[in-house]
């Protein structure tokens, strides 16, 4: 390091000191979305083959049902994130007078793929597939 740049003088090469390496937010040099000189990665001026750039191997995949159109990938869902969640109350009974759970309903999404899920949870008499099957109004709610 220069003795220079202990003081914040640095020898700049466009985004990047000569003698220390100390990166700084302008003066790239891209060559599509990545900076020649220091490597940083901006989200524009990818080069696409298929569904990684070349570049910077970032990933685009186009998500359908968890299965990627395009390269073919599964998504094995690695985190389910909680879109919404509905209590529905008491929708049981026993007859020996014992409590019962409320029936909640959570909306999940993918993270990675976007893919919905619902699962309920609680005391439900009846067929629960009901309020637990995807609906239209639930891809309303996260906006697909």
């Amino acid at each position: 390091m220069g003795i220079k740049c202990l003081f914040n003088i640095h020898q700049w090469n466009g985004c990047k000191c000569e003698k220390c390496g100390k990166i700084r937010y302008e003066g790239h040099v891209w060559k599509g979305c990545k900076c020649e000189l220091c490597g940083t990665v901006r989200d524009e001026g990818h080069d696409w083959n298929g569904c990684v750039c070349s570049r910077c191997k970032k990933t685009r995949h186009k998500w359908a049902d968890g299965i990627c159109k395009v390269c073919g990938e599964v998504c094995h869902h690695p985190n389910w994130e909680v879109v919404y969640e509905k209590n529905y109350g008491t929708m049981d009974y026993d007859s020996a007078g014992r409590s019962v759970d409320d029936f909640v309903v959570t909306l999940y999404r993918c993270g990675k793929c976007g893919q919905l899920k619902k699962e309920g949870r609680g005391d439900f008499c009846g067929d629960p597939h009901e309020l637990t099957d995807i609906t239209e109004e639930d891809y309303k709610i996260v906006g697909t």
